[in-house]
């Protein structure tokens, strides 16, 4: 190989090498904060909220001056920076929707809407700049890229907290039901694994998203009676489930316990 063949490779795979760096960077990060998020819900779901509104009216904020340079100058530097805007609000709206407690329609529609006027405005910019002479070459994968750093990242910070949680709700009914026979519901059915008990399946959903009450029903059987306890994720542990609770819900009445209790139901999915 001629030095300028060399000279026009090297540069070539480091600045390639430097975008995977940057990429695997952002992933981590995504993946840290999914992570530490869902390891503090709902104790600190204010707070988490709080940063969570700044950070996007912050975004938003920042959408003309990402926008409007892109559509009326077409650079590679002001295409860029859209590109970076729009890649980074997608994976905020995708997030926002797909971990939402409580989805509200209104806000999801001026989300979406609004993703897709920006895409519609880059979009916009993206053609003009092709009628210029030379062409700006952007990073190809700069869109796409970020969107599935920082989605796959919160996806695999999701992930290894949820694989946690198994141990954690064998354990503690174990603890709590002794020698006595228990079995776990969720959702309406029993248990049937340890991926059952993981922090994504562990949820209950209703019409209004997803609820905050009865993700896994522990039932214990005491001969003459039956306790019951609903999994908290903010106690970190079963809680008893009162007597005037249990009669609304109908909870071994109207409303059939659907698992069978029998001597250490999970322990064996350790």
């Amino acid at each position: 190989m001629s030095e300028s063949q060399l000279e026009r490779v090297v540069p070539t795979y480091s600045k390639r090498h430097y975008q995977a760096v940057i990429a695997v960077l952002l992933a981590l990060c995504s993946a840290a904060a999914a992570y530490i998020y869902f390891s503090n819900f709902p104790s600190k779901q204010a707070k988490l909220y709080g940063i969570a509104i700044n950070a996007f009216a912050f975004l938003i904020a920042l959408a003309f001056f990402a926008l409007y340079p892109a559509l009326h100058q077409r650079t590679y530097k002001t295409i860029l920076v859209a590109k970076v805007h729009a890649a980074l609000y997608t994976a905020f709206v995708f997030i926002t929707i797909a971990a939402s407690q409580r989805p509200f329609p209104i806000i999801d529609i001026i989300l979406i809407t609004a993703l897709g006027g920006e895409l519609l405005i880059l979009g916009m910019a993206v053609a003009k700049a092709r009628e210029l002479k030379p062409v700006p070459v952007v990073v190809p994968w700069i869109f796409s890229g970020l969107i599935a750093a920082l989605v796959g990242g919160w996806g695999f910070g999701l992930l290894a907290w949820a694989v946690q949680i198994p141990a954690q709700v064998i354990a503690a009914a174990e603890e709590i039901a002794q020698d006595y026979p228990y079995c776990i519901d969720v959702s309406g059915r029993a248990a049937q694994s340890r991926l059952d008990l993981t922090g994504v399946m562990m949820f209950t959903r209703d019409q209004y998203g997803w609820s905050p009450n009865f993700h896994a029903l522990l039932v214990i059987d005491r001969g003459s009676d039956r306790s019951y306890f609903n999994w908290s994720y903010k106690k970190g542990g079963f809680q008893p489930i009162d007597d005037g609770t249990r009669r609304n819900l109908g909870l071994g009445t109207y409303n059939p316990i659907r698992c069978k209790p029998v001597q250490h139901f999970a322990r064996d999915w350790l």
